[in-house]
């Protein structure tokens, strides 16, 4: 089955650090994908002297040498990143999409702009898939490459531009936490949470969680026996409203897996009504995407969900059976077929310019009157473009 994460691993995954020169002394680096493209991935990476570096990504944590090739810096690590998934072609002997593993062995960092300390990056990672099931099994192929075009952009920084952890305060408010052990990043699992001394005190379930404030900046949260999980703060709030920042998964005293993880305050307010909210809205983490995201809701309660192709234009339409809004909530409802529909829920969190924060979730309704959850709340971010 192809998904946007097996696909750009495959094709665009060439994007997410950078470094404009060798460092010279230790430098640890955060790198995070660009907001607009659709995707969680991030790397932190520690280039230390005599040419080695250790790498925490999305997909594993490893270390390896640091060499030159053209205008990347390529870490090849000691032992591979592996990826178990799924195929995104099919074998040429039975059609089949058959369960590989990809074993990263190199990834490559290309500068885009700025400097070594603040800027933009690209990545490209090297390495192989091995076939684990059906027709091909022990098949190895060549996977991905290193490169000097192309890749996903992301936003890099060192220790020293990453924003103070002192705003997590005992009393502020914060969207982007989460209890559940996973997923763990803000894009797929978020509870609204206050702070409080020592602790986090989630609103949603009421769960009272150990938060300890450690000396390098990271804030670990003890999940007991579902173990921890580790949140740095980088950037403060851009004109989308939203803060960058890394979460991880932890074991061992250090982050072994990190994502790009935003964050928000919320803020007093609503929706203001339904005339108000009867706007077109982007999905902004669309924005760059082949596939850009819409949803157009119009002031008699009717509206559509609409699928634009980057460069063709053309346009696949998902009527709404019906929208509304109470006071900070607006419910969605799409056709689920055979008597079963869908309310997609987005509770108002902030609002910055013409972007707001959402927190956002989905349940399925059956004739019979079962329901079941199709996603969990998540931090989201919608922009208004005005009325169509």
């Amino acid at each position: 089955m192809t998904t946007w994460r097996t696909s750009c691993r495959l094709g665009c995954l060439a994007a997410l650090l950078g470094l404009t020169t060798l460092p010279s002394l230790a430098r640890e680096l955060a790198y995070l994908a660009t907001p607009g493209y659709g995707t969680p991935f991030a790397f932190l990476i520690d280039w230390q002297p005599q040419g080695r570096a250790s790498v925490v990504s999305f997909d594993g944590a490893g270390a390896g040498a640091v060499s030159s090739e053209a205008s990347n810096r390529v870490i090849t690590l000691d032992a591979p990143i592996s990826v178990w998934t799924t195929a995104d072609e099919p074998t040429d002997c039975d059609g089949g999409y058959p369960n590989v593993r990809i074993d990263i062995q190199r990834i490559g960092v290309r500068p885009v702009q700025g400097n070594s300390r603040l800027g933009q990056s690209a990545i490209t990672q090297a390495g192989t898939t091995t076939v684990l099931s059906g027709c091909a099994t022990g098949r190895v192929t060549p996977w991905g490459g290193i490169a000097e075009t192309g890749g996903l952009l992301v936003n890099h920084s060192d220790r020293s531009r990453f924003a103070s952890p002192d705003a997590v305060s005992v009393g502020s408010q914060w969207v982007g936490f989460s209890d559940a052990i996973y997923p763990y990043y803000s894009g797929a699992t978020a509870n609204p949470a206050s702070v409080e001394e020592g602790q986090l005190r989630f609103r949603d379930g009421g769960a009272v969680v150990p938060l300890t404030r450690r000396a390098d900046g990271w804030f670990v949260l003890d999940l007991g026996d579902r173990g921890q999980r580790g949140y740095l703060r980088i950037a403060e709030a851009d004109g989308s409203g939203q803060e960058a920042w890394l979460a991880a998964m932890w074991s061992g005293d250090r982050p072994v897996q990190v994502a790009r993880s935003p964050m928000v305050h919320p803020q007093l307010g609503d929706w203001g009504g339904l005339r108000k909210s009867a706007r077109h809205w982007l999905l902004t983490p669309t924005e760059f995407t082949q596939t850009q995201v819409f949803v157009d809701l119009l002031s008699n309660g009717s509206g559509e969900w609409l699928h634009v192709d980057r460069d063709t234009g053309e346009t696949d339409h998902l009527p709404l059976l019906r929208w509304r809004v109470n006071g900070s909530v607006i419910e969605l409802d799409t056709d689920a077929f055979n008597g079963a529909y869908r309310v997609r829920r987005w509770e108002w969190l902030a609002r910055t310019g013409r972007n707001v924060s959402v927190l956002e979730s989905m349940i399925e309704y059956q004739p019979d009157g079962t329901q079941r959850v199709v996603l969990r709340p998540r931090l989201n971010l919608y922009r208004d473009e005005g009325r169509r």
